[in-house]
């Protein structure tokens, strides 16, 4: 059975290179991220608005404190990545994509939700992941 792991990231840090950071000296075929729990700010998220490939996306810049309402994903080794998702790869150190989807609530109780494409950690964040077996 696969063990839940906690990734705690701290104000400041960038969250897709605080989950490269953490599979850095990892091993795993991959992981799936089933949630986390914390705030972030300066959250670009993307939507597609085109149906042919490639898709054209939309971002959206939220650059105020958010909270996490849903943050779901996959850490894929590079190596393994589908085609649909090869623009992802991109030229680092780490051999893991960080593939999420979130919905974050603002201000009022905006809600913006989408592709993750950068966020920076406000107060704290715990991101919970499950390793992939072979």
């Amino acid at each position: 059975m696969s063990k839940l792991h906690v990734i705690k990231l701290e104000k400041g840090q960038d969250v897709k290179e605080g989950l490269k950071q953490y599979m850095m000296d990892k091993d795993w075929k991959g992981a799936v991220i089933v949630t986390a729990a914390g705030s972030l700010r300066g959250v670009t998220l993307s939507n597609p608005i085109s149906d042919t490939p490639p898709s054209v996306l939309l971002p959206i810049t939220v650059d105020v404190p958010c909270e996490i309402m849903s943050f779901t994903g996959e850490l894929i080794r590079k190596d393994d990545t589908p085609k649909s998702l090869s623009h992802f790869v991109q030229d680092d150190p780490c051999n893991y994509i960080v593939h999420i989807h979130a919905s974050i609530s603002h201000g009022s109780g905006v809600v913006n939700g989408g592709g993750l494409r950068a966020a920076t950690v406000h107060r704290a964040l715990n991101i919970y992941v499950l390793e992939l077996e072979e």
